[in-house]
């Protein structure tokens, strides 16, 4: 939100700044926003790997900074990622705000010991049916993505039969909003084949 407040407020800034030149000065081009590819999703098997996990309990604008702690674990562990960080998400739609329980995972070498003094548990993972697309822009804006992909999945006759997982592929703190990318995905199956009569 602060992010946003403060985004808003530089366009204001320019706004009132570009309105203070002389009415003769050239037209500058509108800025153009980054084109957003045509959707794209595709079913995959999740390859199985070991990951390191902390687990909380909250609204999801907590993710970012229980990403932060699990990425400063890592750091302080010595522990070198073996892939990007994501998120774990299966709270039913009707979970209060302040009650979802969620979980941010980052992949990591075999081996790596938990660390109960931090909250770091160390679970395998893999072999799950994925449904995925990737969202390009602000993750404040990642719900249209999710209605998408939710369709696409319907269309495929597929069911949605686990949580929604959520991969951060590059980094908030470095890339602007607009040129986030996270892969999303949803656990999938394929329905159950009726007997044969």
């Amino acid at each position: 939100m602060v992010s946003l407040m403060r985004s808003t407020a530089l366009l204001i800034a320019l706004a009132v700044l570009a309105g203070c030149g002389s009415q003769n000065a050239p037209q500058q081009p509108a800025a153009q926003t980054p084109e957003q590819p045509a959707f794209q999703a595709s079913a995959k098997t999740l390859d199985s790997m070991t990951v390191a996990v902390l687990q909380r309990t909250g609204a999801l604008s907590g993710v970012g900074a229980a990403l932060a702690d699990l990425m400063a674990w890592a750091g302080k562990a010595g522990v070198a990622p073996e892939g990007p960080p994501f998120g774990l998400f299966a709270m039913p739609p009707t979970t209060p705000p302040d009650s979802n329980v969620y979980h941010v995972c980052l992949p990591v070498p075999a081996g790596t010991k938990p660390d109960g003094a931090a909250g770091i548990a160390i679970k395998p993972i893999g072999g799950i049916q994925l449904a995925s697309t990737v969202h390009t822009g602000p993750y404040e804006k990642i719900s249209a993505t999710y209605e998408q992909l939710k369709k696409w999945i319907e269309g495929q006759g597929m069911i949605i039969s686990g949580p929604a997982f959520e991969f951060y592929l590059n980094n908030p703190q470095t890339t602007p909003p607009e040129s986030l990318r996270t892969e999303i995905a949803f656990q999938v199956q394929q329905p159950p084949k009726p007997p044969s009569q």
